[in-house]
């Protein structure tokens, strides 16, 4: 039932009810706590608070208490009322300049003082007191029975001791006045340290704002990188540093980094590219590398740290603020083109080759026919890759890799092979465990037909934050 429909009902009952009655309600009603009027609402209409409760006579003025809310449901005013003119004891929370504030929005946390007197027919009169939170008498303002204002006195809230006292007798409204006790003598090394605290508050002031600065278009998540080798050349700890310090500041800022995603690219950056911290960092199967050195750095000891497998190119929206891992890697479903590449380590170095493979495809194969497109995409990038770069000592077993994944994600799955990561991208409607099947049954085919040992495995995107490149 809404308020204004129980006030109707209430109503209803009272006119019906006789004279004895309703004088004994009313009665009751004046010693009882006041009853809702009227409510805060936010912008949809929700009821987010009490703003005033009060008492009525039976002719609907105020009458007996009434009290103002502020939105955090704190009493801003205490107020008595004998037929609707302000009479009786009193208590106001008021600002620390002492001006009568009625914006709730002003309180939202405990005001500065807190005003207890009395009012006679609309006015103040008598003694009123100001305390503090601690509940320590700071002012009393003496008014005349005519509710003028007669003088201050200013108290001393550590000690209790009068301070200070201003005559006004002419003044309508609480002015009180500034009268400081006098202040002890400085030493020179009290103002030496004074000094130099100030100096150092004024720096770090500065280097808030510097920060604030430089990191106001740094994201927070979607770090991209880019990969090379197993050791972090002195490029890749310089950029790795540069993320440290990023994140770091922005803890310093309040605005601290969720987490970092290390995407761990296949193709090498261009100037662009590179000139927009992305980097060659080490190769897709040694994220630890990456999450041991940040780790390392970083502030926050706690901050997830992800590395994953990309491919193709680095694209810029990798970095919006939006951007989260798996949004990341969907944003290559369907986008990917006909171009992938394949990484070739021979001796110490590190050959990057690209090639082509069948584009990506949106529609939902059946079984039969999905098996033997993926059978048909892997068989070409074999093919491809043994054309173009002498695989021979490959075939024979000698360079075999005993490590090869399979990443399944929607639309996308990579195979990395023994000369590195080879991306297919496919459709399937089937069930994580059917396709598991499927691609545990395509690489051995693979592994007959071209005297290889690739051990696969298969996740999905539900998987990557539990299951990230080890």
């Amino acid at each position: 039932m809404t308020p204004i429909s129980a006030l109707r009902r209430w109503l209803l009952v009272a006119a019906c009810a006789s004279p004895l009655l309703l004088t004994s309600s009313l009665l009751h009603a004046q010693t009882a706590s006041p009853p809702a009027k009227t409510y805060f609402v936010d912008e949809a209409g929700n009821r987010i608070g009490v703003k005033e409760r009060w008492l009525e006579d039976a002719n609907g003025q105020r009458h007996g208490k009434y009290l103002q809310y502020n939105k955090k449901g704190f009493v801003i005013q205490s107020l008595t009322y004998a037929h609707g003119v302000l009479h009786g004891a009193a208590i106001e929370y008021v600002n620390n300049n002492f001006s009568n504030f009625r914006t709730p929005d002003y309180f939202a946390n405990r005001p500065d003082y807190k005003l207890i007197g009395t009012y006679t027919n609309e006015k103040k009169t008598g003694i009123w007191s100001a305390y503090l939170h601690e509940s320590k008498l700071a002012y009393k303002v003496y008014y005349n029975a005519s509710g003028k204002l007669l003088k201050t006195d200013r108290y001393d809230t550590t000690t209790g001791k009068l301070v200070g006292t201003e005559i006004s007798a002419a003044a309508d409204k609480i002015t009180p006045v500034q009268i400081a006790p006098p202040t002890p003598p400085i030493s020179d090394e009290e103002r030496k340290r004074n000094s130099e605290a100030l100096a150092k508050s004024q720096r770090e002031k500065d280097n808030a704002e510097r920060i604030r600065y430089a990191t106001r278009d740094i994201d927070t998540g979607g770090i991209g990188f880019y990969q090379d080798s197993y050791i972090l050349n002195r490029a890749g700890r310089e950029m790795l540093d540069t993320i440290v310090y990023y994140v770091n500041a922005r803890k310093q800022v309040n605005k601290p980094v969720k987490y970092i995603d290390v995407g761990v690219l296949t193709r090498k950056a261009s100037k662009e590219m590179e000139s927009r911290r992305a980097m060659y960092v080490l190769s897709s199967n040694r994220g630890v590398v990456i999450r041991a050195y940040l780790r390392q750095k970083l502030d926050d000891k706690a901050l997830e740290i992800n590395v994953y497998p990309l491919g193709g190119e680095f694209n810029r929206d990798y970095n919006h603020v939006d951007d989260h891992q798996e949004a990341v890697l969907l944003k290559m479903d369907g986008n990917v083109g006909s171009s992938c590449a394949c990484l070739l380590r021979e001796d110490d170095k590190t050959t990057l080759a690209q090639y082509n493979m069948p584009a990506p495809t949106n529609r939902i194969l059946p079984n039969e026919d999905l098996k033997q497109e993926m059978l048909n995409s892997i068989r070409s990038a074999f093919n491809n890759a043994q054309k173009r770069y002498d695989m021979d000592n490959v075939s024979t077993g000698r360079s075999t890799s005993e490590n090869g994944m399979v990443y399944i994600i929607p639309t996308e799955f990579w195979l990395p092979n023994i000369t590195g990561i080879m991306p297919i991208t496919l459709t399937t409607s089937e069930e994580p465990a059917t396709f598991r099947s499927q691609v545990n049954a395509l690489v051995d085919e693979l592994n007959k037909t071209y005297r290889v040992n690739i051990k696969p495995e298969v996740f999905f995107t539900q998987d990557l934050k539990r299951r990230p490149i080890q």
